[in-house]
């Protein structure tokens, strides 16, 4: 068990997804890989209630009663200490014992702990099974460096090496006779320990720097940034591949079925190859088709444009074309698809050129779209 010198980050605890503030503007145009940033940021509650519970020491050792390892997480009030463990246990519930990721770095003479969530499973708690979303990440987790390391904890971390390793998270109050000691190290029996602890499937512990991996939680003081910091949010990428990418990605994920008819079934390939003639690329018409028929998947249909813009925005983000809904090609005329591939280019070309005229016609914007990369 040793005290420590303590750090804290975290965020706040909710996702938000950026309004597409021009979309009302866009006369029903959308290309789907363009950016569309949204932010995922943990709540900072497990910060507030280990400090409340005077969160200072760690303590590592064998279960009395079976042998099994265990991790305790130690402080001066047991009602904070408890309250915290119960908020990592609502992680774990919603989302597996993965969900909680537990990492140790030695740093001589002593070593860090990080407590933080899973990222991955993060997100799924806080938006679902969105695989192509633009998702920046601000996770809350507790770091704290102890100034000793006692020497059981090398023998946890040559258990932690096993392929499986589980170990017991839990909490306990600080023994009375160590309260207040800075710094210090030793043998003894907890006072009070919770044993409805969490079974981990295991944790990490490096022993070195260089041992982390890049998505590691743990940081030494020294790697801290301390300069000029870095813009927020991050610029997203809109070079012409990302889009292209992002777009393919987006249309597979929400819109499966009508996507293969394009690409698969002969009368939507035909529908592709007529519109080929006028100039326009498959792309476009595979995205026309989609925003098309995007509205059909809406609860009602608005009467105001801003209104509709935010409800197919929703829908965009959420929507798993169901396999059984037949894709009616009679609507999707190669008039239909290029008037929507115009309206298409134009969203793209309002936000590549905001201060450029946009040209008239399809033929003319994909023309610009071509001379920008992009079609």
């Amino acid at each position: 068990m040793a005290k420590s010198s303590k750090r804290r980050r975290g965020g706040s605890g909710r996702a938000e997804t950026a309004p597409g503030k021009d979309a009302p503007d866009d006369g029903g145009g959308h290309d789907w890989g363009w950016p569309s940033p949204s932010i995922v940021l943990g709540t900072t509650g497990l910060l507030e209630r280990f400090a409340q519970g005077g969160f200072t020491g760690c303590g590592y050792g064998l279960l009395s009663h079976d042998g099994s390892p265990f991790l305790a997480l130690m402080g001066e009030r047991m009602e904070g200490m408890l309250s915290g463990l119960a908020l990592l246990r609502e992680w774990v519930d919603a989302a597996g014992p993965n969900a909680l990721r537990i990492e140790i770095l030695y740093d001589d003479p002593g070593y860090l702990i990080s407590i933080s969530p899973q990222r991955d499973l993060l997100a799924w708690r806080m938006r679902g099974l969105d695989s192509v979303a633009d998702g920046l990440m601000m996770s809350v987790s507790i770091v704290k460096r102890f100034d000793t390391r006692h020497p059981n904890l090398d023998q946890l971390a040559e258990y932690a090496r096993h392929p499986v390793a589980p170990v017991l998270l839990t909490v306990a109050r600080i023994p009375s006779a160590s309260a207040g000691r800075s710094g210090w190290s030793g043998t003894a029996a907890i006072d009070t320990f919770a044993r409805n602890g969490i079974l981990l499937p295991g944790i990490d512990v490096y022993m070195r720097p260089e041992d982390r991996p890049p998505d590691s939680m743990i940081r030494l003081t020294s790697e801290i940034p301390t300069g000029e910091r870095r813009p927020f949010p991050p610029q997203p990428d809109v070079d012409p591949a990302a889009i292209a990418s992002r777009r393919d990605k987006r249309l597979l994920a929400a819109m499966p079925k009508t996507m293969h008819v394009l690409r698969h079934v002969g009368v939507g390939r035909s529908l592709v190859s007529r519109c080929a003639e006028a100039g326009i690329a498959g792309w476009q018409v595979e995205q026309a088709a989609c925003n098309i028929r995007l509205p059909q998947h809406l609860a009602y249909q608005p009467r105001g444009r801003s209104k509709r813009a935010a409800m197919l925005e929703e829908v965009r983000r959420v929507l798993v074309e169901p396999a059984s809904v037949p894709v009616d090609l009679d609507v999707l005329t190669p008039e239909a698809i290029l008037e929507q591939v115009s309206l298409d280019a134009a969203f793209l070309l309002r936000r590549l050129e905001p201060e450029q005229a946009i040209p008239d016609g399809p033929e003319a914007r994909s023309a610009r779209l071509r001379e920008l990369g992009l079609a």
